[in-house]
Order: C-alpha cells, then sequence, then structure tokens
C-alpha cells in the first residue's frame, strides 16, 4: 500500500512538472484557461448532441430536453468556466465586463469546436445518414426569424447576467434553473418562427450537418439575430443593474423598478401571445417558465410583480404603497402591449385569441379565472410578503408553478389569462388581427375578474395572518399603546415629558454645535 501510494505522489508530481498549469490550478485553486476551454467545449458538445437527437426525432418533449441539458452542465461547469455554452452568452458577459476579452475568443473557438464536433458524431457515428426533420421550412420571411431569435437570445443572455454574473444577487443555487427555463420559454414561443435556436455555436452545427436541418441563410439570419440579442442584453443590464458598474452598493431606483416591471411583463405576454398563435401544446409550461425565469431576474429589483392583480394585492395588504403600486400597474401594461405587437407581428396570418372555450359559457370562464387568479397573487403574497417567511430559491419555480397548475386545468375553460396586462395584452393583438366583436367585452370582464381575485386574496390573507401588519400599522399601534399608557400613569407621563424634553435640548445643543 505504501508503494502505490509512493508511486501515485511521483505520477501526480511528474504529471504536474509536465504541465505547469495542472501544478499552478493545484497550488491556486484557480482554473487555468486550459480548464475553461475543456469545460466550454465539454458543455457545448453535450447541448448540440442534445439538439441533434430532439431534432431527428421531433419528439413533444424535444425542447425540454434541450433546456434541462443546458441546466445540468451549468450545474457540473458553471465553477470552472461559468458555464456558457453559447457564443452569444460570451460576448453579453464580455460587453458587461463579467469576461475578459481575450477569454471571450478561447471560448468562441471551444463552443465552435464542440459543436461542430457533436454534429460530426451525431451524423456519422449515430444515425448516418438518416435525415433529421428540417426546421428551416417555415411561412416567414428573414425579418421573423431574425426578431425572434434576438428577442430571446436577449432574454437568455439577461438571465445569464443577472442570476450568474450580478454580485447582488449572489449566492444562490438557481442559476441554472432559472437559464434552462429561458431556453424552454423561448423554445416553444419561437419554434415555428426560427427553430428556437438561441445559440450561435448550434445554428453553426445545424448548417454544416448533412441533412442541412438549417439552411445557411437561415443559419446567418439565426447568428446575427443571437448577436444582436446579446448586445441588446448587454445593455439592458446596465439599466437595471447600474451598480454593477460603478463603485459602491447603491440600492435599486424607480427606474429600475419600473423597467424590471416593463421587461418582465413584456416577455411574459410574448410568450403567452407566441404559445397562443402557434398553437402550442405546451403552452402552460412555456408561459410558465418564462414567468419563473423573469422572477428569479427582478425579485430583488421590484418585487418580480407582472401582473396588475398582484400589484393590486401587495397594495390592498400594505406591502407596497399606492403611488409604487400605481406606477408597476402601468408599466405592466406598457411592457405587456408591446409584447403582444411583438409576437403578433411574428405571426401574421394567425388570430389571436382571449376566448371562451367552445363548451363551457362566460359564468364558468370568469370562474375559474378568479379561481387560478386568487391561487396566483394568494402564493406570491404567502411566500413574498410575509415576515419571516422564505422559500429561498424555490421562488421562481414556486410561482411559475401557479400558471402551470393554472393553464392545464382551466385553459380549456377560459384559455388561462390570470392577468390583466395578458388580457389587455391579447386584446391589442386582438384587434391587430381582426379578432371578433366580443374581444372587448370579454376582456373587460377577464380584467374585472382578475382584480377582483387579487383584493379578495389580500383580504384573505389579512384574515389569515391577523398578526401580520404593515410598517404603518405597527407605527400607529405603538402610537396608541404609548398614549393609553400616559394616560394611565402619571408618573410615566411626567418621565416621558422629561425624555422628550432633554431630547429636544440636545436637539437645540447640535444646532448651536453646527452653525
Amino acid at each position: 500500500r505504501r508503494s502505490s501510494i509512493k508511486n501515485y505522489l511521483v505520477l501526480s508530481g511528474f504529471l504536474l512538472d509536465l504541465f505547469p498549469g495542472l501544478r499552478a490550478q493545484t497550488e491556486n485553486m484557480a482554473f487555468t484557461m486550459a480548464s475553461k476551454f475543456m469545460a466550454e467545449f465539454i458543455g457545448t458538445f453535450v447541448l448540440m448532441m442534445a439538439v441533434g437527437l430532439n431534432v431527428s426525432g421531433s419528439t413533444m418533449m424535444s425542447v425540454t430536453s434541450i433546456g434541462f441539458t443546458l441546466m445540468v452542465s451549468i450545474y457540473a461547469l458553471g465553477d470552472v468556466s461559468g458555464g456558457h455554452f453559447n457564443p452569444a452568452v460570451s460576448l453579453a458577459a464580455c460587453c458587461a465586463k463579467k469576461l475578459e476579452p481575450k477569454l471571450l475568443v478561447v471560448y468562441w473557438v471551444a463552443q465552435l469546436a464542440g459543436a461542430g464536433l457533436s454534429t460530426f458524431f451525431f451524423m456519422q457515428l449515430i444515425l448516418g445518414v438518416e435525415t433529421p426533420a428540417s426546421i428551416q421550412e417555415r411561412k416567414h420571411s428573414l425579418a421573423l426569424p431574425f426578431l425572434a431569435e434576438s428577442m430571446y437570445t436577449c432574454l437568455l443572455c439577461f438571465v445569464v447576467l443577472s442570476v450568474a454574473c450580478t454580485k447582488k444577487m449572489q449566492p444562490n443555487n438557481y442559476y441554472g434553473l432559472a437559464i434552462g427555463l429561458a431556453v424552454v420559454a423561448g423554445g416553444y414561443a419561437t419554434g415555428q418562427v426560427s427553430g428556437g435556436i438561441l445559440n450561435p455555436a448550434v445554428a453553426v452545427g445545424l448548417s454544416i450537418n448533412k441533412a442541412q436541418a438549417v439552411s445557411p441563410a437561415n443559419g446567418i439570419v439565426a447568428i446575427l439575430g443571437e448577436v444582436f440579442g446579446a448586445l441588446l442584453a448587454a445593455a439592458l443590464h446596465r439599466i437595471v443593474h447600474p451598480q454593477e458598474y460603478s463603485e459602491g452598493d447603491a440600492e435599486f431606483g424607480k427606474l429600475q423598478k419600473l423597467v424590471a416591471e416593463s421587461v418582465g411583463t413584456f416577455y411574459l405576454v410574448m410568450t403567452v401571445t407566441m404559445n397562443v398563435l402557434s398553437a402550442q401544446i405546451f403552452a402552460a409550461w412555456s408561459i410558465a417558465a418564462s414567468l419563473a425565469c423573469m422572477v428569479y431576474c427582478f425579485a430583488e429589483v421590484s418585487g418580480a410583480n407582472f401582473n396588475p392583480a398582484v400589484s393590486l394585492g401587495c397594495m390592498v395588504k400594505g406591502a407596497t404603497s399606492v403611488n409604487d403600486g400605481c406606477m408597476y400597474i402601468l408599466a405592466q401594461i406598457k411592457g405587456g402591449i408591446l409584447g403582444a405587437m411583438l409576437a403578433v407581428s411574428m405571426f401574421p396570418h394567425q388570430n389571436a385569441a382571449l376566448a371562451i372555450g367552445s363548451d363551457y359559457n362566460v359564468y364558468q370562464a370568469m370562474g375559474s379565472e378568479f379561481i387560478y387568479t386568487f391561487l396566483l397573487v394568494f402564493v406570491v403574497l404567502n411566500i413574498a410578503t410575509v415576515g419571516g417567511k422564505s422559500v429561498g430559491d424555490f421562488a421562481g419555480l414556486v410561482v411559475g408553478s401557479c400558471i402551470t397548475a393554472g393553464g392545464y386545468a382551466a385553459g380549456r375553460i377560459s384559455g388561462g389569462c390570470f392577468n390583466p396586462a395578458v388580457a389587455i395584452g391579447l386584446a391589442v393583438a386582438g384587434v391587430l388581427t381582426r379578432k371578433s366583436e366580443q374581444m372587448g367585452r370579454n376582456t373587460v370582464l377577464y380584467i374585472l375578474m382578475e382584480l377582483l381575485a387579487g383584493v379578495t386574496a389580500a383580504f384573505v390573507i389579512k384574515l389569515l395572518r391577523p398578526s401580520e401588519q404593515t410598517p404603518e400599522e405597527a407605527a400607529v399601534e405603538d402610537d396608541e399603546e404609548k398614549q393609553a399608557l400616559l394616560n394611565k400613569d402619571p408618573k410615566v407621563a411626567e418621565a416621558a415629558a422629561s425624555t422628550e424634553s432633554g431630547k429636544e435640548q440636545t436637539k437645540e445643543e447640535e444646532q448651536k454645535k453646527d452653525s
């Protein structure tokens, strides 16, 4: 046994002398450039393999498979290289000063090499000459795939910058989950427009295989859109997290909070509309994923409401001031309308619909909207506004799961809206696509029921948790207790008066000293 240990130590020393980078890594506990190159190569190789196999099989869960492949790879290799596995993510990180320019080139080479070798391995050794299902036959101009790829690559890159690179949000264990959910949201939403590539290395891999799952022209358009999306994400990160680019630890201002609410609602409503227009069978899952990853991005900034019913519930409960709540609602409506308009522009021949199921009446639809909007607001208020209670890294997943639950349960009845901003956004989309005259009435009914559900949830919380008070209520109660005590005991009143006079005298002395 001693001999074996001795031989192992000799061999280890020989290897460390042979590769100086390994010795530096061992001594400094820091990963070398070779280690980072290898991590990016392996991660991109595995990701490209998942894309190729799912594209060839055209499985219903293909996007989820790809998103979860990225998620587990990030958890495995994120501590080595950051877990980019995507040239667009690396570009965004470099623009946000989270990656050195010299490493950017190394990462790009590793990612393209990993995607290329994975494509060769996939085509030659696994499927031979079998032709994977093409994702290039879309009835859209090249401008629409560019728009789809740029918007959802921006989402992916911004999620990475927010949950994995922003100092104020560290440490956390949800970073891989949030990034994987961003792929789930964008993959299903853009599948019928651009194929949901969201990765220049994957676009190259799909373009160079024998079957050309993506044509060279579409591949170039996708890459250009993804590069633009990465730059847009870096710019958005500078707006939302200005403290990352300056000294100090400033708090989030009103601008950052309103931008957060607007952007989060924008992506939520755009994902809803695109899934509705494409009749996506996994619409509820895609929408829930978009909401979850946005909650992970913006919970520390604005509270991540993204829903006027949630904001109204927070105002009624006292968790948000009336002024902030009203501004949040306006930002949400603006973001929702813009998201719906962009989604409709990518489906010019489809009709957006916020319609009641053919087998159900308006009362059943409004009832389902009330129940599941109540559930959503009730869950948010319980996990985000109750003092001393926290679900930690599960917050985004819990909130998103409300949409999954309600979407599949009530989607066939009311469409599964649960959000006035979504109702207004789909109403605008309906007008743009010449929806029926019933659109206006349905929209008003949906909004009223959802807002009523938000108010009801807040009152139920107050009844359920009577000890839960707002800071203002607690201050008023303290003042009342003090006044009652003063009226009851004269000695206490004299002591309080002397204390107050002492405070006033101290204040006068400080003012004299200042002058």
